[in-house]
């Protein structure tokens, strides 16, 4: 109550004195004015100008890409034949088929110098036509780098557009027919046979096993003049190995094989070696079940392997041999790329069958690819993706001297023409190839007499008015060849 009381006596004094204060005079309360607010400075608007970047120094190309080289692709292009005969145009057509394959795993991977995607062109070609100069000259003149994987009966028509400067391709084949496709400056084959060293390992082979039936051997092959001068010159490297010819004889295309299988029984043959392909043996193997005259051995080379070969001959197939330069498709378990091969070309065309002219095909690729990466500086300080020219992948092959195509077939010499002493020997039975020599699995025999160097043989030319010896000539034995 105190506080109560003086807190009240305070206020009323305060208001007395306020009071007085006023009626003593004017006192004047100053206005409280509150601080003004600054106005801000605009902000310029900068004025619009060009705006400047610094632009990178552009390298420059020492030269225009080439044609088939795009900084995208690169487009290359395989010959084959066509319109032969059933079989021979499956076995013929596994060369396209393979590059296709190769191509598509190289894109899968990304691509080839420097990430192109690889693009390939086929050019067919009839050899009953003799068009092969026209498919030369349509490579010649389409957007392609390359020629790889080609193979062709009359494969040296049109050479001198392939060799011209102005056409110039890269040319790696599956296979070579003639010698004179061989020699060209462009062509590197990725296990070359040659006019004078000469692959005669399954004639070895065949003589140790029975010398009585190589004595009494006759040669088939077709009448044209590469078929003749391959078949003579097998003639003689077989000769160097034991074989003596009773008979030989040039097949037209349209051949009575009742007339030929005659002459086989006249002339009590034993041994039969066939160069011709495969679909045409199919028709004599049908007479010989007729009139049972067939011979003990019959050796159709590569060209019978295949399982177009196998479904076409039946029953009548069984017995007849065969020998690769490559390990079996049977056996791709052993070789990485080998199951590689058979992977991507099953991705590209499942309905066909694979045969050996496939697989060389595809070690044709991988020599192209050699050949291009080397030109290319490939792991190495020089490495220049753009720096691709044809000139340069053609120079690139003089450097590969060493050469398996990663385990498909045995070491050769592509540089220098060398071929690999390396064969497999197969034989049909039942169906199916079974290796016969050598004996153990994902192995080849590469013994050093299995190439034979020629000598009577090795200056034959399709320009020779004779292309083969009279008959009844015996050729001079051969000497194999140095390793």
């Amino acid at each position: 109550m105190r506080f109560w009381k003086h807190s009240v006596r305070v206020i009323v004094g305060m208001l007395v004195w306020a009071l007085v204060a006023v009626s003593c005079g004017d006192v004047v309360i100053p206005e409280v004015v509150a601080p003004a607010t600054p106005t801000p400075e605009p902000t310029p608007t900068p004025t619009p100008g060009p705006v400047i970047v610094d632009a990178p120094t552009p390298t420059p190309r020492p030269f225009e890409l080439e044609p088939g080289v795009s900084e995208e692709t690169i487009r290359v292009g395989v010959i084959y034949d066509t319109g032969v005969n059933a079989v021979a145009d499956a076995v013929a057509a596994a060369a396209p088929e393979a590059v296709e394959a190769w191509a598509k795993a190289i894109n899968s991977e990304g691509g080839i110098a420097g990430g192109r995607m690889v693009e390939v062109v086929r050019f067919e070609t009839q050899p009953l036509l003799g068009d092969h100069a026209e498919a030369i000259d349509k490579a010649c003149n389409s957007d392609v780098f390359a020629l790889i994987g080609s193979t062709a009966l009359f494969d040296s028509l049109g050479l001198d557009q392939l060799n011209a400067g102005a056409c110039g391709l890269p040319d790696f084949p599956a296979t070579v027919q003639s010698s004179e496709r061989l020699a060209s400056p462009v062509t590197t084959s990725t296990n070359p046979v040659t006019s004078s060293v000469w692959q005669a390992g399954w004639a070895r082979y065949f003589a140790r096993e029975d010398l009585e039936a190589v004595e009494a051997a006759a040669a088939l092959y077709l009448e044209f003049p590469v078929s003749i001068i391959n078949g003579e010159r097998t003639i003689e490297a077989a000769s160097a190995q034991g074989y003596e010819f009773v008979a030989r004889e040039q097949l037209s295309f349209s051949a009575d094989y009742e007339a030929v299988a005659g002459d086989i029984a006249d002339n009590n043959v034993d041994m039969l070696t066939w160069t011709a392909d495969g679909g045409r043996l199919v028709e004599l193997l049908a007479v010989f079940e007729e009139t049972g005259a067939r011979p003990a051995f019959i050796d159709c080379g590569m060209l019978c392997y295949s399982d177009d070969f196998v479904a076409a001959a039946g029953d009548a197939g069984d017995g007849v041999y065969t020998w690769l330069p490559t390990l079996p498709l049977e056996e791709s378990d052993s070789v990485p790329e080998l199951t590689r091969y058979l992977f991507w070309r099953g991705s590209v065309s499942p309905e066909s069958e694979p045969s050996s002219i496939g697989v060389l095909a595809w070690a044709s690729a991988l020599l192209f690819e050699e050949a291009l990466n080397n030109a290319i500086g490939l792991n190495t300080s020089d490495y220049d993706p753009d720096n691709l020219t044809r000139a340069g992948v053609i120079a690139a092959t003089a450097g590969i001297t060493n050469w398996d195509a990663r385990g498909l077939h045995g070491p050769s010499n592509p540089a220098e023409g060398i071929p690999s002493a390396c064969v497999v020997v197969l034989r049909l039975d039942n169906g199916g190839w079974e290796r016969v020599f050598p004996n153990r699995r994902g192995e080849l025999n590469c013994a050093d007499g299995n190439l034979v160097s020629l000598s009577i043989t090795q200056s034959l030319s399709e320009d020779d008015e004779t292309l083969a010896p009279e008959p009844g000539e015996e050729p001079d034995e051969p000497e194999p060849a140095d390793q």
